[in-house]
């Protein structure tokens, strides 16, 4: 690999928006990069693999299962041990975003965990206005799930 953060952010941010399924298992590895934007590009470049169009089609077809196997159960498993272990908060919502993205029961059990700790990343912080925008992108049904999980004043 290049040493050049962003030449690795640039290379997992083209991996993802092209969805190149063979790509997680190099995508992986930087969720633990010394640098905060790339570790954010591989979280954002790992959801788009995993919930690209054949994700969708599963979702439709049949309840979406963080108990199965393949790319989208892989990629749960890595998001949720690289945020057990994130310090940066900007990367934590990242993944967190990435995890709602791949939308699997692992991921969503996760997000829910998350939203009910009182001391969890969702109770310290108000919704920016990128998190709000990135809430707006999302599908209205998942928009309106996303929406419970913010803390109420």
């Amino acid at each position: 690999g290049d040493a050049r953060w962003y030449v690795v952010r640039n290379a997992a941010e083209l991996l993802g928006e092209l969805k190149v399924a063979e790509a997680e298992p190099a995508l992986t590895p930087l969720l633990e990069h010394a640098d905060d934007r790339v570790r954010s590009a591989a979280a954002n470049a790992l959801a788009r693999i995993g919930a690209g169009p054949r994700r969708r089609l599963r979702r439709t077809a049949a309840p979406a299962s963080g108990d199965g196997h393949g790319s989208s159960s892989r990629s749960v498993h890595s998001l949720i041990r690289a945020l057990e272990r994130e310090g940066d908060t900007r990367v934590q919502v990242a993944l967190i975003a990435a995890l709602g993205q791949l939308g699997t029961t692992q991921a969503v059990d996760k997000l829910v965990e998350i939203a009910r700790t009182e001391r969890g990343l969702l109770a310290r912080q108000r919704p920016t206005p990128l998190t709000m925008q990135r809430l707006h992108d999302q599908p209205r049904r998942d928009r309106l799930a996303l929406v419970e999980l913010f803390p109420r004043k």
